[in-house]
């Protein structure tokens, strides 16, 4: 099985570090994080997609995963990520801060649909 490697995207306004793992299978997935941040998770836990926040020596990595290329999926996964990310820097959702939501999530998904850092 070839190594997945996730796609590493940074976001230098919030200094944020995300990782995407898109149409990427359950056990590869599983074995990415074994192998980049040392966690086991279980495949009975993660189910079609999820959004992960884990701590490493860099600093915490917000990690999206999606098994199947699913972008509602994936926006359900990124707004996860987005939410994480921003409630850290204490920007809570509100009227006043949405657009900020919004253009993370933006952001997040562009980079993960088109490539990029």
């Amino acid at each position: 099985m070839k190594k997945h490697r996730p796609r590493c995207i940074y976001d230098p306004l919030f200094q944020t570090n995300f990782w995407a793992s898109y149409g990427v299978p359950a056990k590869k997935f599983v074995k990415a994080v074994k192998d980049y941040v040392g966690i086991e998770i279980k495949l009975d836990d993660i189910g079609p997609g999820r959004c992960y926040k884990f701590g490493s020596e860099v600093g915490d990595i917000i990690w999206v995963w999606t098994k199947a290329k699913d972008l509602p999926m994936l926006a359900h996964e990124c707004l996860h990520a987005v939410h994480f990310a921003l409630n850290d820097k204490k920007v809570f959702l509100s009227d006043c801060t949405d657009e900020v939501y919004c253009y993370m999530l933006q952001m997040l998904m562009d980079k993960i649909l088109k490539g990029g850092k």
